[in-house]
């Protein structure tokens, strides 16, 4: 635009005309008639001067003098700043204005028409004029406008010719341009002094100075600004306080900040307390200077390129951005950084004036009242005078300086100046602008206020920038009124003046300027201004000059005078102090609009009803008690009786602990106060509404407090003070938060109601309450929002912990599962914990003198990504936790006592934070000594907890209130002192807990002194009542900030949690501190869930490297087979396959350990699973060679297959010659001329060639490769001898009885013939227990070992079927295994059962040789049934076939195609049935991997989820007395329905999908043939090796075809085509009838498998670790078998009764689980031990009985979670209730020892709770 004004300038008039022209005919005829509208003004015949009259007579540019151009561009500057008066006096004495010139510029009407006649006549008379003038300025004590008209003239002067306007779109400017200009700055054009002299200059510049363009421009500049800063958008959506405490981890403090960080970066300090937040300069560390030029004294002066903003336009600005609970948390920082709070402001678009009521009503001051005591006033509330300083025109005197030197003395900057930094940029937001501070009384002080005040501070002009509403409003409300007027205006607008006093009761005129003589004309005007205000009788006039006679007073005199007379005009009449509210509310139809919309006045309606219901309830003072009773009452009760049901021993006890328990949280409507119901009510009913709920919540607290300051007013007013009190006058209340009902009470009572209705399944409805999920819902978006949360009661030591889970699960969902920093505070009670978690962060903890914060709450605060999306965090959130001052004196009833209580708040506190700022007031020693002692005893804990692990936790010592901070050499000693100390105290806390090998605290926790330990100065500077937060202790508590956010992202050797993980961290530390010993207690469940991911991460890769080893090598394997042709070259080939399979499984393995080795690096859980990391490396190497191995056996397979194969076919090629002569011979014979065939004589004919044919020619060449049968049963007698070798005799007589396995026991299964096993009373050994089971029968113990070996047969039948169901010959080696499982049976039966009996070897034996006996004839019949199949025989069965369809061909005289495809047939269908059964076996365990459980604690869960569902106590048993081979038969039920069953016959579905494959492959390579070979003179070898070629799916050797391959090369023609169509007609009935054969398998008959038991295979890859727990059997939970690096473990521990071990009182069974037994001194017999004590005789020790606690004495390798009964698995407790008659029966045991509460579980509840004990990684940490 300004090149184009420019452009048309230099053209002239003509230029001009076709301007207007062109635009009255486009369409904006409005500009041009705009333009000739002030053309007329320029041309008029009236005479009047032009505004901008200093251009009318300049000459075009290039003539233009440079005194003019400049004279022109600080025009608008002179009108605002300069003084006239002087001036023109200098001017006239110099001559340069004559009397009559002088004259007629002062009788110009306003100050702008004055200043353009000035600067006009100055540019007439030329350069000397210009330079008089810029003397008189420097002459005049306005210097520093003589500097900007040389700055200006440089400019212009610049040799590289640039107008440094151009710059001016960009807000530049020159740094001391005065408050309150036009906005032509930031609206105009790059080039404000237009080029030309012509018309369009003076329209331009006209048009400017015109009032109504001055407000669009001035809306136009917010607008600029607002785009400028980024701010557009949030106008309308608006900053909530969430989005303004985010941590930006972008922004570099060593850079100046772009215009758009500035809103956010200015919050940031600001909400840290930093009282020079709005100097956005010092934003940068780093300062810009200029080397070349930078120092000289030109350069001082020099003209910046950009306008700076005013910081009080961008307060303004962003204090309009941000939604109203940001803006009441801006009111609460800005009053302790003692800063003006907005009262009155314009909004931004609509121009209106708004009220700022809201977020006054959250601001408390501290006043003190006539007697000198203490009280606390609503700032809204407070009874106060009202002074408001204002001023009229332009006077030289800063009125905001005054107004901070009449709020203190020294150092207070409430009000913005222009002396500020940037105060002298220009202002677009401030007009009409009224701003408050309020002064409150302090006791003792000497002040001449005896009422608190409230200032007003009216900014800009009073007779020019405000509007009626403003005007009406501060002159209503005002007591007093200072106006603040300078000589001149007082002189020219004296009437108005006049006027403007009169609408106030109270006026204090401070004049600017010199009075002078007394007879003079200024004395003079004062006394008539004076005696006509007198006049009206209802005002009050004082009047003070900032002059003595000619001489101008110092600052101080003049603040101190108006101090004086302020106080004589409030202390004169009376006044009675009144409140803002009263005063706003006394005068109707008041026309300013308040910023409390409707939503809020319906939320405040709501909120008056709840606390209606509270008053008719009780007086305030009972509201805690009456209103809150479920958190005041039950919730004491309860949590002493959690920490109780967690420390006590006996069941009796618990069981009574719990019943009362139950009681106190089975919660009655009556029992839940109306408000709280109503409260809850409204919260769920408005949850879609996030502005009411949070305007209600807002209300609550404030009606709550509100109630609350008058009681305690009331309180102070009618206690009498004694002079030694002086905590009365600081603390006014003691103890006020247990005193007094609170917000926090309420959400705690919500908290604990709906903790107490999760665990006794309360319906919602019978309490009157909403849903608990939805109240938990609106809570948790309130947290994620920004609002704190209350986790651990500290009034009542009780953590809701179902409560807390399920907000926290939702707030986990809500922010998107992101993981969290989490940063605690540590420190002694009022050290300032809160308040420097405030200062860092932003955040909302209470604060003040006194405990504040009571347990440990939590607050988030999300860190932002901006400018550094390239990397991804390690966290989005930081989770702050503020705790209760530990060695709080209330709470010391005795030092142990406090003690623990300390330490176990110290733990969880520790236990959750990341990061642990010690907070430690000054360097008291002995404070130091109690702090350190707390603190390293609980990261001692937590790391004797965690033993193998590095518990990956910092902790940073912050020493406050240290003074001197420069002294280098006193933070030295410091630092030395604080290590010092640490390690003393390390010292001591390990003693403490019995450890004598850490003495350092660095063995503990990693700690660098240099950077851990940081000195912070004293929180507060000044004194009361404008003390403020100290700027350098919030600088230091943001760079903290930064420092630990910045170090935590670049930490690579940790991995952070998420709120789901770290709610379950918590509630470990719960347990952890609530059980005696917190080290032998705590077990940290990230851990468990770590393991389970890490578990189900291995299997997935060894699964993977698994089906990949086996689709490379099965295909190698077979490819490489059947290129052989000689027996010698298949063993070489077997030898290369070997080899090949090792160097596959290298490649393979390298890769699964590249991926494990990423895994591990970059898993969230790295930090806990490096513990496993080389286990888990070595299991890796160990499950590869153990691929290899038990392929081995398959290429075994493979090979002498086809050595059977090549075998058979070179006996064929040997020999076929013979047998085709002598059928072609029979044939001739056959089929005599003229005869037909008799077929069944040929058949017999046939069958007598090939006997003859066979025993002659084929005699010689065949040799059995089959052991004899007489080989198994040798097998399994030098099998049993060697494992019984000790005892000899009685196994001859066992085998003897059973004929030594010659004779069949004539059984179908083992499980029914354990009545014919031949065991006797006389088998069995009953364990004596000392007397206490001396009535037991015999009869009943052998009813038991009966039972016992009937479930062994069980097991061995499930067995015998996986050995059977092997489609290869069984060994030596198989026996072998499977006698050792039949032995190893034994033992654990008299494990098991050791507590009641064991058997001898004689029973032991009598088993055995049964199960041998039975097992070597099933043995048998399958090696038969093998080698019917897969031997050397079977095979020339099937070459017998080929030939008698060859014979029969000849005979019936075939075309020889029509014999070639019947003889292909054969052959595809042989070779594609034994590739198929290799083959399904691998597809089968594909598909069942997908459909049974993949990991253990799933399978474990859904067999026991099934046996409830069965309710069969016979199966339970078996299960639980041998859980492994349970599940195993388990799965392979499961196997066999998904396999077989007809609604799912996916064995069948398989197999199909794999012969269509084939199928389609050999129809595809047909065709592929037949376009190839076309003709019908084909070389028949080349077309079947070319056929061969294309198969990809079915691999077969080359002589697989041989015989047809031959039929046709007798043949000189051959027709392939019709070669073609014949095989692919027979593929059909191929394809049919193996598929039958499939079909015909199902679950009745059994299958077999090639290779090895893909069922079976799936079941040990899921079960893993074979281990039981040797007291209550329940299987080791780990998925895959470890070595003694890595203890055995289970999910849960069962009542060890359920397995029979009786308990101490007659006849009972034990009821306590392993849990518990290990926590405390219960003890058992020898037996329970299975004798370990004593292994080589198993029998007892000396002893006789052992502490279970010592278990690891026996079982070194097993690690039993010590819990509490409440904390044990409520299934089995369930179970023991459920089927105690059917235990008391089986075991022969009373049962009458289950708790009641045993009996209540129900069974949902009893699976929920299976579920969590099991499903670690898929239900709880989904």
């Amino acid at each position: 635009m300004n090149a184009f004004v420019s452009a048309i300038s230099k053209n002239g008039a003509d230029a001009y005309n076709v301007l207007k022209t062109a635009l009255k005919e486009s369409g904006q005829e409005h500009l041009a008639n705009y333009i000739e509208e002030v053309e007329k003004e320029f041309i008029s015949t009236d005479g009047d001067e032009v505004n901008v009259s200093a251009t009318e007579s300049v000459p075009p540019q290039e003539e233009k003098a440079i005194y003019t151009r400049v004279l022109t561009k600080v025009l608008q500057t002179f009108t605002e700043k300069l003084n006239l008066d002087s001036i023109l006096i200098s001017l006239l004495t110099e001559g340069i204005l004559s009397a009559d010139k002088l004259k007629d510029i002062k009788t110009q009407k306003t100050i702008s028409d004055r200043m353009s006649a000035f600067v006009s006549e100055i540019s007439k008379k030329g350069e000397d004029a210009y330079n008089v003038l810029k003397t008189a300025l420097k002459e005049s004590d306005q210097e520093y406008l003589a500097n900007y008209i040389e700055e200006v003239e440089k400019e212009f002067t610049s040799s590289d010719g640039d107008d440094v306007n151009t710059n001016l779109s960009s807000l530049s400017a020159t740094e001391r341009e005065p408050p309150q200009a036009s906005a032509n700055e930031l609206t105009s054009t790059p080039d404000q002094v237009l080029k030309g002299s012509d018309i369009c200059n003076e329209i331009v510049d006209k048009s400017r100075n015109t009032k109504e363009d001055s407000v669009s421009k001035t809306a136009a500049a917010i607008k600029h600004i607002l785009h400028v800063l980024g701010l557009t958008e949030h106008m309308k959506t608006k900053i909530t306080t969430s989005e303004a405490i985010q941590i930006d981890l972008s922004g570099d403090e060593s850079k100046t900040p772009k215009y758009d960080d500035i809103p956010f970066k200015f919050l940031q300090r600001l909400l840290a307390g930093n009282s020079d937040a709005m100097d956005y300069e010092s934003y940068s560390s780093r300062k810009n200077i200029d080397s070349k030029s930078s120092g000289s004294v030109v350069d001082m002066y020099q003209r910046k390129k950009k306008r700076k903003i005013s910081p009080l336009d961008l307060f303004l600005l962003v204090f309009q951005c941000c939604d109203p609970m940001l803006k009441q948390l801006l009111f609460q920082k800005l009053y302790i950084c003692k800063l003006a709070l907005p009262f009155i402001y314009t909004e931004y678009p609509s121009t209106k004036p708004v009220m700022s009521v809201w977020p006054l009503r959250s601001l408390v001051v501290e006043t003190s009242n006539a007697e000198g005591k203490t009280v606390e006033y609503e700032l809204f509330d407070l009874p106060s005078n009202v002074v408001s300083f204002m001023r009229f025109g332009r006077p030289n005197f800063s009125k905001s300086k005054l107004i901070n030197g009449f709020l203190c003395d020294k150092w207070c900057e409430t009000f913005f100046h222009k002396d500020r930094p940037l105060g002298m940029s220009t202002r677009y937001c401030s007009g009409g602008y009224v701003e408050m501070f309020v002064l409150p009384v302090i006791s003792g002080g000497s002040g001449d206020l005896k009422q608190p005040v409230l200032l007003l501070n009216v900014r800009g002009d009073v007779k020019t920038d405000f509007t009626e509403p403003v005007y009406e409003t501060v002159s209503r409300i005002s007591d007093v009124t200072a106006v603040i007027v300078d000589s001149n205006t007082f002189s020219e607008n004296n009437a108005f003046l006049e006027e403007t006093v009169k609408r106030f009761s109270r006026v204090l005129l401070i004049f600017n300027g010199p009075i002078g003589r007394p007879n003079g004309k200024t004395f003079r005007m004062l006394q008539k201004f004076e005696s006509n205000i007198r006049d009206c009788h209802t005002i009050r006039l004082m009047i003070l000059s900032t002059y003595s006679e000619i001489d101008e007073k110092n600052e101080d005199v003049i603040t101190k005078e108006t101090r004086e007379m302020i106080s004589d005009l409030l202390l004169s009449d009376s006044i009675d102090p009144q409140s803002l509210e009263d005063r706003l509310d006394r005068f109707e139809n008041l026309s300013i609009e308040t910023d409390e919309s409707v939503c809020c006045t319906e939320a405040k309606k709501s909120a008056n009803s709840i606390i209606a219901l509270m008053d008719k309830i009780s007086l305030p003072d009972k509201w805690v008690e009456l209103v809150t009773p479920i958190q005041h009452k039950n919730s004491k009760k309860l949590g002493m009786l959690v920490k109780e049901s967690f420390r006590s021993k006996d069941i009796d006890s618990v069981d009574d602990i719990r019943t009362r328990m139950s009681e106190i949280r089975n919660l009655e409507e009556s029992h839940i106060s109306s408000s709280i119901k109503s409260l809850s009510h409204c919260l769920v009913k408005h949850q879609n509404n996030v502005s009411y709920i949070h305007y209600l919540l807002r209300w609550v607290k404030i009606l709550l407090e509100r109630q609350k300051r008058t009681c305690e007013r009331r309180a102070v007013n009618s206690s009498p003070l004694r002079s030694d009190d002086v905590s009365d006058r600081t603390n006014p209340v003691n103890n006020t938060d247990s005193s007094y009902l609170e917000i926090d009470h309420i959400f705690r009572e919500i908290g604990h109601i709906a903790d107490s209705a999760i665990i006794s399944k309360t319906n919602h409805y019978a309490i009157g309450f909403p849903p608990i999920s939805d109240l938990a819902k609106v809570v948790a978006a309130l947290v994620a929002g920004g609002y704190k949360l209350e986790l651990l009661d500290g009034n009542n030591f009780f953590l809701p912990t179902e409560w807390i889970k399920l907000v926290l699960t939702f707030v986990h969902e809500l922010t998107g599962q992101r993981k969290v920093l989490a940063v605690s505070v540590l420190g002694i009670q009022s050290s300032g914990k809160s308040t420097l978690l405030n200062t860092m962060f932003g955040s909302e903890f209470p604060t003040g003198s006194g405990r504040c914060t009571k347990g440990i709450q939590m607050q988030m605060i999300q860190v932002k990504q901006k400018g550094i999306s390239d990397r991804k965090h390690p966290f989005e959130y930081v989770l702050l936790i503020d705790t209760e001052g530990v060695r709080a004196p209330e709470l010391l009833d005795t030092h142990s006592t406090g003690y623990r209580r300390d330490n176990e708040m110290s733990t969880i506190t520790t236990g959750i934070g990341d990061i642990t700022l010690l907070n430690v007031m000054g360097e008291n020693s002995s404070e130091m000594r109690d702090i350190l002692q707390i603190l390293v005893h609980a990261f001692l804990r937590l790391k004797l907890a965690n033993k193998r692990s590095n518990i990956h936790k910092s902790c940073y010592f912050l020493h406050q209130n240290v003074s001197d901070m420069q002294a280098s050499l006193k933070m030295k000693q410091g630092l030395w002192q604080s290590v010092k100390t640490l390690d003393k105290a390390t010292e001591e806390a390990a003693s403490f807990e019995c450890i004598s090998d850490i003495t350092k605290f660095s063995e503990v926790i990693e700690f660098v002194p240099k950077s851990h330990v940081w000195y912070l100065p004293n929180a507060w500077q000044g004194h009361p009542p404008v003390a403020r937060l100290n700027q350098k202790y919030c600088e230091m508590g943001v760079k903290l900030k930064y420092h630990l956010v910045n170090k935590s992202t670049v930490t690579h050797d940790k991995s952070f949690k998420t709120l789901k993980d770290t709610v379950l961290y918590i509630e470990d530390l719960w347990k952890g501190v609530l059980a005696e010993n917190f080290v032998f207690s705590f077990r940290n469940s990230i851990e468990k869930k770590a393991n389970i991911v890490l578990e189900k991460k291995m299997k997935e890769e060894l699964w993977s490297l698994e089906c990949s080893f086996d689709d490379i090598m099965f295909q190698k394997a077979q490819n490489s087979f059947n290129q052989c042709e000689s027996v010698s070259s298949v063993i070489t080939k077997k030898e290369e396959v070997i080899l090949e399979m090792a160097h596959t499984i290298t490649n393979l393995k390298s890769q699964t350990l590249e991926k494990m080795e990423k895994f591990f690096n970059e898993h969230d859980y790295k930090e806990t699973m490096i513990n496993w990391k080389e286990h888990t490396m070595k299991h890796i190497q160990t499950f590869c060679k153990d691929v290899v191995d038990n392929r081995k056996p398959e290429i075994e397979r493979l090979s002498t297959n086809r050595k059977i194969d090549i075998v058979v076919s070179t006996l064929r090629i040997k020999h076929e010659e013979d047998l085709r002569r002598k059928s072609l011979e029979l044939q001739k014979e056959l089929t005599p001329s003229g005869k037909n065939i008799d077929l069944e004589k040929a058949n017999k004919m046939f069958e007598q060639i090939w006997a003859t044919f066979v025993e002659k020619s084929l005699s010689a060449d065949i040799s059995r490769s089959f052991e004899s049968e007489y080989s198994l049963r040798k097998y399994f007698l030098e099998c049993l001898r060697d494992i019984y070798k000790s005892h000899d005799t009685e196994l001859q007589r066992s085998l003897s009885d059973h004929s030594f396995l010659e004779k069949s026991p004539g059984i179908r299964m083992l499980s029914e013939s354990h009545e014919t096993t031949g065991i006797d009373e006389n088998d069995i050994s009953i364990v004596s227990r000392g007397g206490k089971n001396e009535d037991a029968s015999l009869k009943t113990i052998f009813s038991r070992a009966k039972e016992a070996v009937q479930s062994i047969y069980h097991d061995v039948d499930l067995n015998i079927k996986h050995v059977c169901q092997k489609k290869q010959d069984i060994t030596y080696r198989d026996i072998r295994q499977f006698l050792n499982k039949v032995d190893s049976l034994m033992k654990d039966a008299n494990t098991r059962n050791s507590s009641s009996f064991t058997f001898t070897i004689t029973g032991i034996l009598k088993v055995v040789v049964h199960v041998s006996c039975y097992s070597y004839f099933r043995f048998k019949q399958v090696n038969s049934t093998y080698r019917q199949s897969q031997s050397l025989e079977s095979r020339l069965e099937m070459y017998k076939q080929i030939e008698r369809e060859r014979f029969f061909a000849y005979l019936m005289e075939r075309r020889s195609e029509d014999t070639a495809a019947c003889l292909m047939q054969h052959a595809i269908k042989d070779n594609l049935r034994v590739i198929l059964y290799d083959k399904i076996s691998k597809k089968v365990k594909l598909a069942l991997n997908d459909k049974l459980p993949s990991l253990k604690h799933k399978l474990l869960l859904e067999i026991v989820t099934e046996l409830v569902s069965e309710d069969s106590f016979i199966s339970f048993m078996r299960y639980i007395l041998s859980p492994r081979f349970y599940a195993q038969d388990w799965v392979q039920k499961k196997a066999d329905h998904i396999l077989f069953s007809d609604d799912s016959k996916l064995y069948e579905k398989l197999a199909e999908a794999e012969i269509s494959a084939y199928m389609h492959d050999i129809e595809m390579c047909l065709s592929k043939c037949s376009k190839s070979f076309p003709g019908d003179t084909v070389i028949i070898k080349q077309w079947f090796e070319y056929f061969i070629s294309l198969l990809t799916t079915l691999q077969l050797p080359k002589e697989c075809f041989s015989d047809a391959e031959k039929e046709l090369e007798r043949m000189e023609h051959v027709n392939i085509l019709y070669f073609k169509d014949k095989i692919i007609e027979n593929l059909q009935s191929i394809s049919t009838a193996l598929l039958n054969e499939f079909k015909a398998t199902n679950e009745l008959t059994e299958v077999t498998w090639s290779g090895s038991n893909p069922i079976n295979d799936l079941f040990e890859k899921v079960w893993g670790c074979p281990e039981a727990c040797l007291f209550c059997g329940e299987p080791c939970i780990l998925g895959y078998t470890h070595d003694g690096e890595i203890s055995h473990k289970c999910a849960q521990h069962r009542p060890i009764g359920i397995c029979g071990v009786f308990g101490d009182k007659e006849n009972t069974l034990f009821l306590r689980p392993c849990h518990v037994n290990v926590v405390g001194d219960a003890d058992a017999p020898c037996y329970i031990f299975d004798f370990k004590c004593n292994p080589q005789n198993r029998s007892p020790c000396k002893t006789g009985r052992h502490p279970f606690k010592d278990y690891k004495l026996f079982v070194s390798d097993w690690d039993i979670e010590p819990k509490s009964y409440s904390d044990c698995s409520q299934f089995w407790m369930w179970f023991m209730s459920r089927y105690d008659k059917e235990l008391s029966s089986y075991y022969k045991a009373k049962l009458t020892n289950v708790p009641d509460w045993w009996k209540s579980i129900q069974v949902e509840d009893a699976l929920t709770d299976l579920k969590l004990s099991y499903l670690v990684s898929s239900r709880q940490f989904s």
